[in-house]
């Protein structure tokens, strides 16, 4: 019985592995569809209007972008359309085939089967109470292969 149990979970492994480096190699065009979070005005935090009009790319990293400050096992970056260029957050793929990624600005998780990503923006509030500038906000949205 134990034989048939680590082969069943060897044959699995053999099959869903390849299944997920291949997936590796696809780009993926992220929009977001809803958002919402937090501003504030005139001292007081609110709940803020948030447009859901942020779109992103999510691609294997180039060799220029592996910063010593990334992580080893980050493969992948997110990039905001009209952003700077640079990633907003790197990734790595977990056993499941999910996107985890994240930086000093969030987190951004994607499944490739689901189609859809969640994304966060933490910064406001927490470090500085009177911040006006950076207002923390949640998005959800879907991402197609490119």
């Amino acid at each position: 019985m134990m034989k048939f149990k680590f082969r069943a979970i060897s044959l699995l492994m053999v099959v869903a592995i390849p299944a997920v480096q291949a997936d590796a190699e696809t780009n993926y065009f992220c929009t977001s569809d809803l958002a919402t979070g937090f501003s504030n005005e005139d001292g007081v935090w609110i709940k803020g209007g948030f447009k859901a009009d942020q779109k992103y790319l999510v691609r294997r990293l180039k060799d220029n972008e592996k910063y010593d400050f990334i992580e080893k096992d980050r493969t992948h970056a997110v990039l905001r359309m009209g952003g700077t260029g640079l990633p907003s957050y790197t990734c790595y793929i977990s056993v499941g085939g999910y996107y985890i990624c994240d930086s000093v600005l969030g987190e951004f998780k994607f499944s490739p089967e689901a189609g859809a990503f969640i994304a966060t923006y933490t910064i406001g509030y927490w470090e500085d109470k009177e911040d006006t500038d950076n207002t923390p906000y949640i998005e959800i949205g879907v991402c197609a292969p490119m």
